[in-house]
């Protein structure tokens, strides 16, 4: 009975995630973080990374210019630097789909019925060169 219960929690401390960014290391590149986050799935492992570094370069973006603005009250060089450090590791260590993601383009107008018939090419006549008439 004790062995069961013995495998049975150490089955689920594996299925636990594990985190992304590890207390006191450097904020790992955005490919680490993708391997990390993708880790040794054998299905279409290619593909979800690339949509990860995709999501992480848009959303690192993001972070950036957010982190880059609050840090901005800070006084002295220094602690403005490393309170925007710390901003960006904080906001970089999640998912990188619960990163922030630009709003999507407005629609594009479509043009006007008259626009359209209105848009006709023009013919020109061929003119002669100068000196040639």
């Amino acid at each position: 009975m004790a062995c069961g219960l013995v495998w049975a929690g150490g089955a689920g401390a594996q299925s636990a995630t594990p985190p992304l960014v590890y207390p006191d290391e450097l904020l790992p590149t955005r490919m680490v973080l993708c391997q990390r986050e993708v880790g040794a799935v054998e299905r279409d492992r290619k593909g979800k990374l690339r949509t990860c570094l995709a999501r992480r370069l848009e959303g690192e973006r993001i972070v950036e210019r957010n982190c880059k603005r609050q840090a901005g009250g800070v006084s002295g060089v220094a602690a403005r630097t490393q309170a925007q450090r710390d901003c960006e590791r904080q906001a970089l260590a999640v998912p990188s789909t619960e990163l922030p993601r630009r709003p999507p383009p407005p629609p594009r107008p479509r043009p006007a019925a008259d626009a359209v018939t209105d848009a006709k090419p023009s013919v020109s006549t061929p003119q002669p060169a100068a000196g040639e008439q």
